[in-house]
């Protein structure tokens, strides 16, 4: 995992891809999740801070089935992309709290309006590129015994310099608000 996703090369291409230049090779990992077993845990970026985030490479593989229940329901894809058996990867905006424990991100909460920032089904041979910052919780949702495979992915991620906030609204309305006064 780590031989593909720490190369050179591949650092060169996540850079022409994102505008992102990966400070390290980054560290990979294969994971597998089983029907009716596995899943993650929502966490922060490691070693995120204000400056510093994250992209995350993940490659996902979901396999055939020879169940005659994903058939009749349109497909395995169709099954995978309508979330409804869990083991995609979600990224939600974590809370203000400053003293958030492990504990505390086990569950994670907020209104309907608070959804997901964005939810990837688990997709044959699909590569994800998602960058994220100190602010950003990541997991891969519970994985039904009614998904018609198991979910195996090469996951990376990289440290990354955080793109300046886009400041240009509050920078005008600073101005406007200095004029005025």
């Amino acid at each position: 995992c780590g031989d593909l996703f720490g190369t050179g090369a591949f650092r060169r291409w996540l850079r022409l891809c994102t505008g992102l230049e990966p400070r390290s090779s980054g560290r990979a990992e294969i994971r597998r999740f089983r029907p009716g077993l596995d899943y993650t845990v929502a966490a922060r970026a490691a070693g995120t801070t204000a400056e510093i985030a994250e992209l995350d490479a993940t490659l996902t593989f979901v396999g055939a089935s020879a169940a005659p229940a994903a058939a009749d329901e349109g497909g395995e894809e169709d099954v995978w992309a309508s979330e409804e058996v869990g083991g995609f990867e979600s990224y939600l905006a974590a809370d203000d709290d400053e003293d958030e424990t492990v504990e505390a991100q086990e569950v994670y909460r907020g209104a309907d309006a608070d959804g997901p920032l964005v939810n990837l089904p688990a997709a044959a041979n699909a590569l994800c590129l998602v960058m994220r910052d100190a602010k950003t919780l990541r997991f891969v949702k519970y994985l039904s015994r009614d998904a018609p495979s198991s979910r195996v992915d090469l996951s990376a991620t990289f440290p990354v310099d955080a793109p300046d906030a886009s400041s240009s609204g509050d920078s005008a309305d600073d101005e406007s608000a200095a004029a005025a006064a």
